[in-house]
C-alpha cells in the first residue's frame, strides 16, 4: 500500500496528514504548540483519537517519546546513533513493543519500520523538492497499522527537527 505523509499547508497546530495516492486522508495528527511536554494526537479519518505522543525531552542528543494507544497499550521511543561520531544513520528503539526504526540521512532522507526480527513493515523516502518534509510510505505489511503510523510520525518529526538550517 502506498501512502504519503506531509504537513498541512499553513498549519497553526502542526497538523500532519497521512493520505492515499488518491489524496484520501486516512490518518491525521496534530500537535499542541503550547503544550509542555509536547503533546501530539494521532487520529483516524473520522478524527477518533488512536494514540497520544508525549515528547518528554527534545534536545540535540536524545529524542524521547511516550506513546499511549487508545487501547491502553504504552511504549517508549528513544533515538540512538549507530556511530556516535556520525549523524548519517540513527535508529529508534521502542521499549514495550517489538519495533525498530532505522533512519538514514543522505541525498534523500529515508527510514524503515522493522520488527525485532528484521522484517520491514514500512519503507519511507522523503520526496525531493516537496515542501514540509513530505515522505512516500510503502507499507509492506499492514498489520498493526495504527502503531506503524505512530512510528512514521515520530520518525518524520525527528528528521525534520534534525534538518540543518541556514546560518545567516
Amino acid at each position: 500500500m502506498k501512502l504519503r505523509i506531509k504537513a498541512k499547508l499553513l498549519s497553526v497546530h502542526s497538523e500532519v496528514e497521512v493520505s492515499t495516492t488518491d489524496e484520501e486522508v486516512v490518518y491525521c495528527a496534530d500537535t499542541d504548540p503550547l503544550s509542555s511536554p509536547r503533546l501530539t494526537r494521532l487520529k483516524d479519518a473520522e478524527y477518533r483519537e488512536l494514540a497520544t505522543i508525549t515528547t518528554a525531552r527534545l534536545d540535540a542528543k536524545d529524542r524521547a517519546h511516550h506513546i499511549v494507544m487508545a487501547d491502553g497499550h504504552t511504549f517508549d521511543i528513544k533515538r540512538k546513533f549507530r556511530t556516535p561520531a556520525s549523524t548519517v544513520e540513527s535508529y529508534l528503539t521502542v521499549e514495550g513493543a517489538d519495533w525498530r526504526v532505522v533512519m538514514t540521512r543522505g541525498w534523500t532522507n529515508r527510514f524503515e519500520v522493522r520488527d525485532t526480527g528484521g522484517r520491514v513493515y514500512v519503507e519511507a523516502r522523503q520526496v525531493p523538492m516537496e515542501r514540509n518534509d513530505t515522505y512516500e510510505l510503502n507499507v509492506k505489511i499492514s498489520e498493526r497499522m495504527d502503531e506503524l503510523m505512530v512510528m512514521c510520525i515520530v520518525a518524520r518529526s525527528i528528521m525534520a527537527a534534525d534538518a540543518p538550517t541556514n546560518a545567516m
